[in-house]
């Protein structure tokens, strides 16, 4: 048995952010994704406020919009990079007659195509405007054109269609092909992605439900990735960075990124969701067919006036050299702007066999920063350019350096801070020349380490940890031991500042009973010195109470130092719904954290643990309308169970017994419950909990007058008006949420 404690969301939660290459979205269902940096750290939720499941997503060429499925509805919603990443346009991808759209790629034009898993299955166009041009009827196994990806060919559609093989699809001739792989896989396989050159002879990577599989360019199984105790699959998407993916699954809603190569885990666990609510992840710049770049390095330089300088640009497509490309290159400001120069080593400016062509020009003996553009212009027309800058400065003997100020937190070391810069005009000079000591103000000193490129600049950088909060000045000897009178001393600022609280909410499941004891809030201390007693706290539990005021206690439990703390509370609410408990810490040095957990209160049917019941294939992810039908005379025509047999007649949907003799309260997922027939154990009156506990079985049987039924999941029923403890009075509800599973 586990407990997942899931919450279906309402409303949209979200924050002011950028997002940046690498960043990854995650689809967590009820209509949102969450976003994360490609650290794997929460950035912020996005919704389309409509609910539903959400699956497959991809930005356009351009990195402009991000196209993201709502598979409940079957509409694609293309929401805008910028801040604050508004919906832009929302396309119906019904057509004639499909359903479910479930991923989306785009080709090099910035036109895409949508998968979908039901309604007639088909595969279907867009322009980039968003506008079907044409729908397309691959070959299916046991659902649709689930996943898809397009081949660099721009003109093969890779899929998988809930079954055992990746199949392909050629849209320039609306022609089925063979599939990938001759050999059935294992599993059902979910999300693929081609791996370079994208053509697939390159292989492709597909989540294959009880780990992820890597295919050769022949359709082999070449390789496999796992991690214990996940063993559902389901997203997958590649990293930027040309050397990992990210997957999903749907069971634990974790998500994970691995080495593709080596198969190392890199990421994770990363828990995005509750249990069958991750179906999808795209990253921003993710490796696609419609991917092509260009870079130029060195991306900063500085050279004596009057010499030579060389920079270098590396054009590629998704992720690999592009040979062959005719590159432009230009002084667009600064001293030399206009001037020509040569390439190298073609000198037509086109890259060679690594994607690579250099542009070497002179300095007028003018000083300042030369801005220098190379561009190129991709397969959909788009042109794509790169800058570097070039700085020429005078040459001068002696060296200059200048102090930088450090902004440190009390009882917290910090590793290689720099506390000085320094320049030296000659360009064949390196760090090795120099030393440092630095003189941190506190009636402490420690050597510095000097860092950087040749010709510089060069970096002082230093280890220390201040004990109080203020400020010091710290003063750096610089000195160069072949040239004694080469060397400079520099006074920078540190500031010290009280240790910062940092919390979190620490309520496991986004439901609590009406009577609640546990923690609240965890939170730590940036100093390595903090001690328990240097905390105090209040919760407010969200309802007009707030402990310890209402005599209840608070307490504190933790440490010393920057070991997490934790702060727990006791409070009994008089009525069921969403509540915000908020948890306010405070030090003794003035530092204060908050941390907020959004909840909804339940209650059973009764306060003895009794409940109301429901068959296990109305919920979801066997049924996903979320409606509950919980007692009446059509109780078991309206709840199919999984189990063997149909359920007696004779339940009405209340699992009530006596006195309530059968081990609750309350209901434990994996037990189970026992009842009388129809209602001779008198269901409660009434009114019910706005929020309730109800049970979910997968098999009822009956013997004699005693029903008996598993507890396979308790979910959280939003209940309806009108309810009455006899039959003919239906009790119905929406399902919010799963408090257990089993």
């Amino acid at each position: 048995m586990s407990v997942v404690g899931v919450a279906i969301p309402s409303g949209v939660a979200t924050a002011a952010t950028t997002w940046n290459n690498g960043d990854v979205f995650a689809a967590v269902s009820n209509g949102s994704y969450k976003v994360y940096d490609n650290n794997g750290v929460f950035k912020q939720t996005i919704s389309d406020g409509r609910g539903g499941f959400t699956t497959g997503c991809a930005f356009n060429p351009t990195g402009t919009r991000l196209y993201t499925t709502n598979f409940s509805q079957n509409l694609v919603e293309a929401y805008d990079n910028n801040d604050p990443h508004a919906i832009l346009q929302t396309i119906n991808t019904t057509g004639s007659g499909t359903a479910a759209n479930e991923s989306v790629v785009f080709a090099a034009d910035g036109s895409f195509y949508v998968g979908h898993a039901g309604g007639n299955n088909k595969l279907t166009h867009y322009n980039a405007a968003g506008t079907s041009s044409t729908e397309y009827s691959p070959a299916t196994e046991s659902r649709g054109t689930d996943w898809v990806d397009l081949s660099s060919d721009q003109q093969t559609i890779f899929y998988t269609s809930e079954g055992s093989h990746v199949k392909r699809f050629n849209v320039a001739a609306s022609t089925q092909l063979t599939d990938f792989n001759t050999i059935a896989l294992t599993g059902v396989a979910y999300a693929l992605r081609l791996l370079p050159p994208g053509n697939g002879t390159g292989g492709l990577l597909v989540a294959d439900t009880s780990d992820i599989v890597r295919l050769n360019g022949a359709g082999a199984v070449m390789q496999t990735y796992s991690i214990p105790g996940e063993a559902s699959w389901f997203a997958l998407n590649l990293d930027p960075n040309g050397t990992s993916f990210w997957s999903g699954n749907f069971n634990t809603g974790n998500f994970y990124r691995f080495n593709i190569n080596t198969g190392a885990k890199e990421l994770g666990p990363i828990n995005a969701a509750g249990s069958f609510q991750l179906f999808g992840l795209c990253l921003k710049g993710e490796l696609t067919a419609a991917v092509s770049n260009i870079t130029l390095t060195p991306a900063t330089a500085t050279n004596p006036t009057g010499t030579n300088h060389t920079v270098t640009a590396t054009v590629t497509t998704n992720g690999l050299p592009a040979p062959g490309v005719l590159v432009s290159f230009s002084i667009t400001a600064g001293p030399d702007t206009g001037v020509g120069g040569t390439c190298s080593t073609d000198p037509t400016c086109h890259t060679d066999t690594n994607g690579q062509v250099s542009f070497t020009y002179t300095n007028n003996g003018s000083p300042g920063p030369d801005t220098i553009q190379a561009c190129f212009t991709d397969s959909a027309g788009v042109k794509q350019c790169a800058t570097a800058t070039k700085t020429w400065i005078v040459v001068e003997q002696k060296i200059t350096a200048t102090g930088i100020n450090v902004s440190a937190t009390e009882g917290t070391a910090f590793v290689g801070q720099p506390v000085a810069k320094i320049v030296d005009p000659d360009p064949s000079s390196t760090a090795a020349e120099y030393t440092a000591s630095i003189d941190w103000g506190d009636a402490s000193s420690s050597p510095g380490t000097v860092t950087g490129p040749m010709g510089g600049p060069f970096t002082v950088s230093g280890d220390h940890m201040y004990s109080e909060e203020g400020s010091k000045t710290v003063t750096v000897t610089i000195k160069d031991p072949d040239t004694p009178s080469n060397g400079a001393t520099t006074m920078s600022t540190a500031t010290i500042a009280d240790a910062a609280l940092s919390a979190k909410c620490a309520i496991a499941s986004p439901f609590i009973p009406q009577t609640y004891t546990g923690p609240t809030a965890t939170f730590s201390d940036a100093s390595s010195t903090g001690t328990l007693s240097d905390f105090s706290a209040t919760i407010n539990w969200g309802d007009g109470n707030t402990s310890p005021a209402d005599g209840n206690p608070v307490t504190i439990a933790g440490g010393p130092g920057n070991a997490p703390y934790t702060v727990s509370g006791t409070h009994t609410y008089s009525s069921t719904g969403p509540v915000t408990v908020t948890t306010n810490i405070s030090d003794v040095g003035k530092s204060t954290a908050k941390a907020t957990c959004a909840e909804t209160v339940f209650a059973f049917a009764t306060n003895k643990g009794a409940a109301f019941v429901v068959g296990d294939l109305t919920v979801p992810p066997a049924n996903l309308s979320l409606n509950a039908y919980f007692w009446g005379s059509q109780w078991d025509q309206m709840n199919p169970m999984s189990g063997p047999g149909p359920s007696p007649s004779a339940m009405k949907g209340f699992a009530g017994f006596e006195d309530n003799s059968f081990g609750l309260p309350p209901p434990v997922c994996g037990n189970h419950w026992s009842t009388d027939t129809g209602n001779s154990t008198p269901p409660p009156p009434g009114p019910l909990p706005a929020f309730m506990g109800v049970i979910v079985s997968s098999n009822v049987t009956q013997s004699g007058s005693v029903i008996t039924g598993d507890i396979k999941d308790v979910v959280i029923v939003k209940t309806n008006p009108g309810y009455a403890p006899n039959p003919g009075s239906p009790g119905t509800g929406t399902i919010v949420g799963f408090l257990c599973t089993s």
